[in-house]
């Protein structure tokens, strides 16, 4: 196949002597990204006392 690309210049034919570069796109099928879990501060407010993982929760509340 390598061999065969080497010798590939044009689907429209080119004067003799024109120097020609051929380049090859392929479309393949697209790969899921793997995404890592989010952490957020509302996962965190498991720390502290009741105000404290309160106060983290309204802040997640409002994207603070």
């Amino acid at each position: 196949m390598t061999s065969r690309l080497a010798g590939y210049t044009s689907f429209a034919g080119a004067p003799e002597g024109a120097e020609q570069r051929v380049k090859f796109i392929y479309k393949t099928a697209e790969t899921p990204a793997e995404t890592a879990p989010v952490e957020t501060a509302a996962d965190n407010a498991t720390e502290g006392n009741f105000f404290v993982r309160l106060w983290h929760r309204l802040l997640a509340l409002f994207g603070l």
